[in-house]
């Protein structure tokens, strides 16, 4: 059992950590969340649109046919399916990245590094160097786009970085280790919206007063 002194601590910790999400309620905010067993980390959220995104993770070397036909049970029994060119764009957006270009290679900006670095630090990716994953929009009949974040010379120690939501062309029976897919789902993860955020935040202050006045009182 924890001790009083060690509770109250918590609470606060846990009341600040409210209150910092409450301060950029207005904006989208990307969080991790799990997927298929406790802590894995393996999805995130987008709370601007209530959509869940796979880590690239689990689709690297796999091809479009393969993802399609079922692979590992992420387009059957889970339910995802494969983002478009515009819901990768909004992703990009939400996620801060401030110059996303279509079909524009290599317009190299630095401000997107650090935005670009933080997003692939969440949702992972088969390099250092770049992000490059299939996406829904088909560029003809055998193959789909891909959106591709990509720093010069790698995003670990880049000085500019271009972001581009349908740059890439796939063929749909190709796989490669470096690439993966866009993978999204509708929300089902709870993700706190500003209003629960908001009462939630003075339960735990009221518990933590209750309890100080408790303690004073002993």
């Amino acid at each position: 059992m924890l001790s009083k002194t060690k509770n109250s601590k918590t609470k606060k910790i846990f009341v600040t950590a409210i209150l910092g999400i409450l301060a950029s309620s207005a904006n989208a905010v990307l969080m991790s969340a799990d997927f298929l067993s406790t802590g894995d980390g393996l999805l995130t959220v987008d709370s601007g649109t209530g959509l869940e995104w796979l880590d690239m993770t689990q689709t690297l070397n796999q091809s479009y046919n393969t993802l399609i036909a079922g692979y590992n049970g992420y387009t059957t029994t889970y339910g995802f399916r494969y983002a478009t060119a515009a819901e990768v764009t909004t992703f990009f957006t939400n996620a801060g990245i401030p110059v996303i270009d279509q079909f524009v290679f290599d317009n190299y900006q630095a401000a997107n590094v650090d935005p670009a670095n933080a997003l692939i630090a969440l949702i992972g990716t088969g390099s250092p160097s770049f992000m490059d994953a299939i996406i829904a929009d088909p560029a003809d009949a055998s193959s789909h786009r891909a959106a591709v974040i990509q720093g010069t010379p790698n995003l670990a120690s880049a000085t500019a970085t271009f972001v581009c939501a349908q740059c890439g062309i796939w063929n749909d029976s190709a796989t490669e280790p470096r690439i993966g897919s866009f993978l999204v789902r509708a929300g089902s993860s709870q993700v706190p919206v500003p209003a629960t955020l908001a009462l939630l935040a003075l339960g735990v202050a009221g518990v933590g007063y209750r309890q100080r006045k408790w303690v004073e009182a002993a």
